[in-house]
């Protein structure tokens, strides 16, 4: 692989360790609207695939139990979600000094996500690392969401006209990512210090690392680090 200088960020599973939270708020809102609860498995599985968990009300399997209304559960769920604001933006160990040291070694650092831009931008001024990225591009009208190319083409490869695909690299956690990168055409690595049971194999044509600290050494010239 070469070694690239221009760093894409996932956000959820990659930066921020989210999931646990997100797996309690969605089940609180199940409960309060009395719906089916799909299970803890389910859930996680949706998460570490880097679906959105709406798109479980859209399932035909499960939308032929019973009626409902998806914005409203929308709602709730990140009501629910940020009941709990310090479990919600708490970013995986190392993260933030290895954001910081990987800028300090003249990596250009970005962040694409399904998320909301919104949220993305809260809670990255709450870790007071905003200044460290080029660009943050998350869920906005109009756009497509990753694996399609949208978020790459229109918001941060224009940030670099002159640089090749073979200076981009993909860094994150989920089958959607390794698409998305696919889709581009760049070289992506995968982290998995959130993989559990329920987690989803990916392809082992990726390079994978089990913590940000290993990431960070490879970037900047130890490639031992990786496994």
């Amino acid at each position: 692989m070469t070694k690239p200088n221009i760093l894409i960020f996932d956000f959820d599973g990659t930066l921020l360790d989210s999931f646990g939270s997100m797996k309690v708020a969605a089940k609180k809102t199940f409960l309060e609207l009395n719906l089916p609860y799909p299970g803890d498995q389910t859930i996680m599985h949706y998460l570490h695939s880097g679906k959105q968990l709406n798109t479980i009300l859209q399932e035909e399997s499960y939308r032929s139990e019973v009626d409902i209304n998806v914005s409203l559960w929308v709602d709730r769920f990140y009501h629910h979600l940020q009941q709990n604001p310090e479990q919600t933006n708490h970013a995986f160990p190392g993260s933030i000094t290895g954001l910081k040291t990987l800028k300090q070694h003249g990596f250009s650092l970005n962040i694409a996500s399904n998320r909301s831009k919104k949220s993305i931008q809260s809670i990255i001024e709450q870790w007071e690392v905003e200044t460290l990225f080029d660009c943050v591009t998350g869920d906005l009208a109009g756009y497509r969401l990753k694996p399609e190319p949208d978020m790459f083409v229109d918001h941060i490869q224009i940030q670099y006209p002159n640089e090749a695909l073979t200076s981009f690299l993909m860094i994150g956690d989920t089958q959607t990512d390794i698409d998305f990168a696919e889709t581009i055409g760049i070289d992506c690595v995968i982290m998995r210090y959130s993989a559990d049971e329920n987690t989803p194999v990916l392809s082992n044509r990726h390079r994978t690392f089990g913590g940000f600290g290993s990431l960070v050494e490879w970037l900047v010239g130890d490639p031992g680090s990786a496994r």
